[in-house]
C-alpha cells in the first residue's frame, strides 16, 4: 500500500474569500459594538436626588460594573488581534462540526 495515498490533507486550514470576510466582518461588529458598550459604560452618569440627598452613580462605583467594562476591553483586544492575525495570514479559523472524523 501506498502511504502518501493514505495521508489527507489538513482540512482545518480553509482560505475560502466568503469564509474570511465574514469572519472579518462579524469581527469588526463585535470589535465596534464592545468600544460602544465601554464608551457608554466609561461616560455614564445617573444623579437623583433622595431625601433631600444628591446621590452620583457611576461604573466605578460598583464591582460588577467593573468586572463588565473590563470584560468589554478583553473582547475588544482579542477581537482586534485575532481580525489582524486572519488579514496578515489570510487563513480562516476552522469551525468544528461536532463530527467526529474517521481515522
Amino acid at each position: 500500500m501506498d502511504v502518501e495515498a493514505k495521508i489527507k490533507p489538513n482540512p482545518t486550514l480553509n482560505t475560502s474569500t466568503p469564509s474570511l470576510k465574514t469572519q472579518i466582518c462579524l469581527k469588526f461588529l463585535a470589535t465596534m459594538s464592545s468600544l460602544s458598550a465601554l464608551c457608554i459604560i466609561f461616560t455614564s452618569k445617573q444623579t437623583i436626588m433622595l431625601y433631600g440627598l444628591q446621590i452620583d452613580a457611576k461604573y466605578s462605583d460598583d464591582s460588577s460594573f467593573k468586572f463588565l467594562a473590563a470584560a468589554n476591553v478583553i473582547v475588544c483586544v482579542f477581537s482586534v488581534t485575532s481580525a489582524i492575525g486572519n488579514v496578515s495570514c489570510g487563513t480562516v479559523i476552522p469551525s468544528h462540526s461536532g463530527s467526529p472524523t474517521s481515522p
